[in-house]
């Protein structure tokens, strides 16, 4: 992520984390390097903190940004002198409202393991519970510097009462192993990552041996390289070039084209099946002076997009501290630079379509540009046309990724999304955030 300190010159911040998962248990990494320091804050468990009663209130600073939370938590308390290794005996993340169990699978014990070295600052406080559940008392850990670690292991037991599959665990902030877990049978595993992905060093009573992941590979089209003294996987894109916008052509029969479908669709409530199939095409050309990006979505009605007496601005959401706009019909584009982490988007629009032929656009960047924005809507869908302006994107190789929400108008909340860089999984409590895999590498015309 790019921020700004104090109107002065730009700095970068960059995390990544790690989640292996074993039998019984889990090792979580999180690593970031920054140029500046910067407070890192990890909501770790939603539970009881062991052989640590020394709490003080106290007040949790943040960015102040829509996405941070903060304002959402009461009671907010600091450890006083808190250890170097914490655990904590986690609970469900919250009663239903109904009062049935939030587990439909019967409970588990959950044990989680956490350390950030000598400098973490633990926090509880009472947060919102997940969608349909009661608040919760949640425990969080924060640190502040350039670059840091913050280590943890999760073991789970089917029933509370019954032996831990990790009995011993230690966790290592400062260096390698990361990790190392004794399990109930005896076998001891060492974790730590490494340039092809994670090694885990075994020892089952005498004998020696050993896993590794490679779980660091291209994706189609790109390559893997490494970031010199980090050690963080980068990757490089074949740009695809923009044809130019011909005037003689529609706009959706010309461009750079693609199909977007099932493979592409990320499901908020419903899978993609029966009368739940949205499909789209997107066309993109350039002229000298625009990026155009037209859509044509084919959703089965007309789209859904909550209104109030000024069409041109977004209404307030009486759902949660999103943007409303998440909940509707309508297109999240992202435009950064080609070399940039993915997710540090340079301009990024919120658009949706409105009556009059017009699109209502937010800009999901602070003082980005929003495109300039046109639209139709029909009895089976809507299409729109963002012409962006050339002079507030990146000169050279662009990164693009687009995501089309979907809302049927008799439900309040999108029901899911087509995303151009790649469907599957749940995007529920995504918002209007987004870090994909991978995505398009563009080359405009000169």
């Amino acid at each position: 992520m790019d921020q700004q300190e104090g109107g002065d010159r730009p700095w970068r911040a960059r995390d990544t984390r790690s989640v292996v998962v074993c039998d019984g248990y889990l090792v979580d990494l999180l690593e970031w390097h920054a140029d500046e320091a910067v407070t890192l804050t990890l909501p770790v468990a939603t539970g009881r903190v062991e052989h640590a009663s020394n709490w003080r209130p106290a007040t949790i600073r943040s960015a102040g940004a829509l996405e941070d939370g903060f304002e959402f938590l009461d009671q907010t308390e600091a450890m006083i002198e808190p250890p170097q290794v914490v655990t904590v005996t986690a609970a469900p993340s919250g009663s239903h409202a109904s009062g049935a169990p939030h587990s439909a699978g019967g409970r588990y014990a959950m044990y989680a393991t956490y350390t950030a070295g000598t400098d973490a600052r633990w926090w509880r406080a009472v947060a919102p519970g997940a969608p349909g559940c009661e608040r919760s008392n949640r425990i969080m850990v924060d640190v502040h510097g350039t670059s840091g670690r913050i280590v943890g292991v999760w073991s789970w037991t089917q029933a509370t009462g019954s032996q831990q599959p990790a009995t011993q665990v230690t966790v290592n902030a400062a260096g390698t192993p990361v990790a190392s877990v004794t399990t109930s049978d005896g076998t001891t595993a060492w974790h730590e990552p490494a340039p092809h992905g994670w090694h885990i060093a075994l020892l089952a009573r005498d004998s020696r041996s050993s896993i590794d992941l490679e779980g660091l590979r291209p994706i189609q089209g790109e390559s893997v390289s490494d970031v010199s003294g980090t050690g963080i996987p980068v990757r490089t894109r074949v740009p695809l070039h923009v044809p130019e916008f011909d005037a003689a052509q529609p706009l959706h029969a010309q461009g750079l084209r693609v199909t977007l479908g099932a493979e592409h669709y990320v499901q908020t409530e419903d899978a993609w099946n029966g009368d739940n199939t949205p499909q789209a095409q997107l066309a993109l050309c350039a002229t000298a002076d625009e990026l155009l990006v037209h859509l044509q979505v084919l959703t089965g009605h007309l789209p859904t997009v909550d209104d109030h007496d000024n069409a041109d601005s977004m209404p307030d959401n009486p759902l949660d501290n999103e943007r409303a706009d998440i909940n509707a019909d309508g297109v999240q584009c992202y435009i950064g630079a080609d070399g940039d982490d993915l997710g540090e988007w340079r301009a990024a629009v919120l658009a949706v379509p409105i009556s009059g032929g017009r699109g209502r656009g937010t800009s999901l960047v602070p003082e980005g540009p929003v495109p300039a924005l046109s639209s139709d809507g029909h009895a089976n869908g809507w299409s729109m046309t963002l012409r962006w302006p050339r002079a507030a994107l990146p000169t050279g190789p662009l990164v693009f990724d687009l995501i089309i929400n979907e809302r049927p108008p008799e439900r309040e909340r999108r029901r899911g999304q087509l995303v151009l860089s790649g469907g599957g999984g749940f995007g529920y409590l995504r918002g209007d955030r987004h870090t994909p895999r991978t995505a398009l590498a563009l080359r405009l015309p000169d």
